[in-house]
């Protein structure tokens, strides 16, 4: 896939912030407009809660 500058170098972007600020609605509107996957962490965390409750230790045990 080609970046908009028209390049075949791969593009991370990172949105950061506080908690319920908008950053998967920014996220979701750069990957309409770009056509960039969007890889959010809800995709890495939620499966794991149906285990493990959020801030247990083997929650976060790597």
């Amino acid at each position: 896939m080609k970046d908009i500058d028209g390049s075949s170098t791969p593009t991370l972007l990172c949105i950061v912030g506080p908690p319920a600020v908008g950053k998967m609605t920014v996220g979701n509107a750069i990957a309409n407009r770009t056509g960039y996957k969007l890889f959010h962490n809800h995709l890495s965390v939620e499966p794991v809660l149906r285990f493990f409750d959020f801030g247990t230790e083997p929650f976060g045990r790597s």
